[in-house]
């Protein structure tokens, strides 16, 4: 038997050097961890401030749009002025897509007939040949099902506008043409109240991507990123195509870029070539970036709208 016999030195010393080489790459691992979990506790209390934050601009939305519907919700129909208001402040909801439809229209309300048109206005962000992303938002509802249906050409959308309108004012000519689709940036923002919604739902999505990276669960990365993408694509739908602030505009194409990077980032976990082992280390950590960058781009968003629908 070999092994009873004397190691040379070249043996000893060839066990001496792997031994060196797993303790270093040991400390490595060790310190990566550590800055892992750094980043992981200052994720999570950014989070926390999200939250609070949130809270706190959901009770001044609360009474905001509390406020405005009193003054708008019983006013005559005659007042064009105060009809145009209610969409502002009950925001772009995902009733107002559904009630565009020609077999809902025979219930709308006389307050609300104007709805048509300013829903019509927000559906512009989803013709035929959109991105991926805003594909994405109309998969899980149903509700999303009729919209393709009331993008028309001008001459049609005209016609049926025209419709519209004779039903509810016969022979006012005093509707707004703001709502044209071919009309270029548009200053409405949703309600402070949707916009904070669905910032909740991004954060606890979020929250969850990050206990998994606490407790080395790679392979949910994926599910939650992807929960977090379709949060991403529903509070990006709010918004309209064009919005006329910079600051809006920077904040969604921060929000929407940062969750196609998380999607691709958490791919990575999926079992590839062998030959090239994925550094999971290195991709956690850049989750964890696309994930703070996406809450900030959420909370940059909560913050705009709450200071334009106060003004």
């Amino acid at each position: 038997d070999l092994s009873d016999g004397p190691v040379t030195v070249q043996e000893f010393m060839e066990v001496k050097n792997a031994l060196v080489a797993s303790e270093a790459k040991i400390q490595q691992l060790m310190k990566v961890n550590n800055n892992l979990s750094d980043e992981l506790r200052i994720m999570q209390k950014k989070l926390q401030t999200l939250q609070s934050e949130n809270s706190n601009l959901r009770k001044q939305a609360t009474t905001n749009v509390y406020q405005v519907q009193t003054g708008s919700e019983y006013t005559d129909t005659s007042n064009h002025s105060s009809l145009k208001r209610r969409p502002s402040a009950r925001g772009s909801r995902p009733m107002s897509m559904y009630e565009t439809g020609s077999g809902q229209k025979p219930y709308l309300p006389m307050g609300e007939a104007s709805r048509p048109e300013e829903s019509r206005m927000r559906l512009q962000p989803f013709p035929a040949h959109a991105s991926r992303l805003e594909k994405q938002n109309s998969t899980p509802e149903s509700d999303y099902d009729n919209t393709p249906n009331d993008m028309e050409p001008d001459g049609m959308g005209s016609s049926r506008k025209g419709r519209q309108r004779s039903m509810v004012w016969p022979g006012d000519g005093l509707v707004p043409d703001t709502a044209e689709p071919h009309v270029a940036p548009s200053p409405t923002l949703p309600s402070t109240e949707d916009v904070i919604r669905k910032t909740e739902q991004i954060t606890k999505n979020i929250q969850e991507l990050l206990r998994a990276a606490q407790e080395n669960k790679h392979d949910s990365y994926i599910p939650c990123s992807e929960r977090i993408h379709v949060a991403v694509t529903e509070m990006a739908a709010l918004f309209p195509k064009k919005p006329k602030s910079d600051m809006v505009r920077t904040s969604l194409r921060l929000l929407t870029s940062s969750a196609y990077r998380l999607q691709s980032e958490c791919k990575k976990t999926l079992p590839g070539d062998p030959g090239s082992p994925t550094d999971v280390q290195l991709v956690t950590q850049q989750v964890i970036q696309c994930a703070y960058d996406i809450a900030k781009a959420a909370k940059q968003l909560v913050t705009i709208t709450t200071k334009e629908n106060n003004n």
